[in-house]
């Protein structure tokens, strides 16, 4: 069975007053978003707030609102906006300390406020391994013909330790590939005025949000959590020479992960990775003024390690190029690979020499 997991986007909620909006001849309530988090890693960090959308309908950003972080000594930071409905934080004033208190702080242009709980930054321990093993799902096709797909599952190893103070913790997972145009130009360099320029792209892979791990340890303190699976990844060209896996694993306070756990357990419900946050999930934001409204989301503070693992194309078997048999479904990206979205010729610094 394919595992679903909540989108990596975290939702908060704020509202002033319960706007009722006329749609169909049917009243229906909106709801404020907020998007928030902070870490111990140098920001700035960004605070998103919107107006919730109905159905299908895409949400409307919330300007001119005021907000800060306060510590637990008191100290207050102030975002700005940068754009619709986006606030920053300074990125030299403001870094999540391990082992200090944050609380958010929304006043919204009409003057409703809103204060989160207090949320601690909590250290997180080191990533022992990160690993991959091979699997095949069978499933049904649109013409309900029966289809198997080979999956590459991404596994983390930590040991989890005795001298924290909460042991929960939350996996992200990115992944980018190494795509190669016309074998014939493969090894080809242009000169330029600039310096070499190889015939390849590093592309960032658009793996589904929605797929994040989370895990209670809380009863496994001095004990290796070992292979435990974050994602799985279908197995395609995009492995074919060089395919890098990214991994974030982060602290969560026990309130955090039990929010993740809530909404990852009403994904797996109702089997969608993209519907809303239901409404039935609580969140520690407030109104200040009417703790009756409803209010989505969680502001959390949390530390993060990250690690990688390369996986290359002969390891795992992977299916050959699109451009060495040119596939008309990639004959432009075989000329150049450019055109492929999140493309870069820039070569990552950590990326391996061949």
């Amino acid at each position: 069975m394919i595992k679903f997991f909540i989108p990596f986007f975290v939702l908060f909620s704020i509202t002033s007053c319960l706007d009722q909006i006329q749609f169909d001849g049917v009243k229906k309530e909106s709801f404020l978003v907020v998007d928030a988090h902070i870490s111990d890693q140098p920001g700035p960090y960004t605070v998103y707030l919107s107006r919730s959308g109905f159905d299908d309908t895409p949400g409307e950003n919330i300007s001119d609102a005021e907000i800060n972080i306060l510590t637990d000594d008191s100290e207050r930071f102030y975002f700005e906006e940068i754009a619709n409905g986006t606030y920053q934080s300074d990125s030299v004033n403001l870094i999540g300390q391990i082992g200090r208190e944050y609380i958010l702080e929304i006043k919204l242009p009409d003057g409703s406020f809103y204060k989160s709980d207090s949320e601690k930054l909590l250290p997180v321990p080191p990533i022992e391994k990160i690993d991959y093993d091979l699997s095949i799902i069978s499933f049904l096709n649109e013409v309900e013909n029966i289809k198997d797909q080979k999956k590459v599952n991404i596994t983390v190893s930590m040991l989890i330790p005795e001298n924290i103070d909460n042991r929960y913790f939350k996996w992200d997972v990115s992944g980018e590939y190494e795509f190669r145009e016309i074998e014939g130009l493969t090894d080809i360099y242009i000169e330029t005025g600039i310096g070499t320029v190889l015939y390849r792209c590093y592309i960032q892979d658009h793996l589904r949000k929605g797929e994040i791990s989370i895990f209670d340890g809380s009863k496994y303190g001095g004990e290796l959590l070992n292979h435990k699976e974050i994602k799985s990844i279908d197995l395609s060209f995009k492995f074919a020479f060089q395919y890098c896996v990214n991994v974030k694993q982060s602290s969560l306070t026990r309130g955090a992960f039990e929010y993740w756990r809530a909404i990852k357990e009403s994904r797996e419900r109702s089997g969608s990775l993209f519907e809303k946050i239901p409404s039935s999930v609580p969140g520690n934001i407030k109104n200040v003024n009417d703790l009756s409204e409803k209010v989505y989301g969680y502001f959390y503070a949390s530390s993060f390690v990250s690690d990688r693992l390369f996986i290359g194309g002969d390891s795992i078997r992977a299916p050959i190029s699109p451009c060495i048999v040119i596939d008309p479904a990639y004959s432009t990206a075989c000329m150049d690979c450019l055109s492929l979205p999140k493309s870069t010729r820039k070569i990552p610094s950590y990326w391996p020499k061949d």
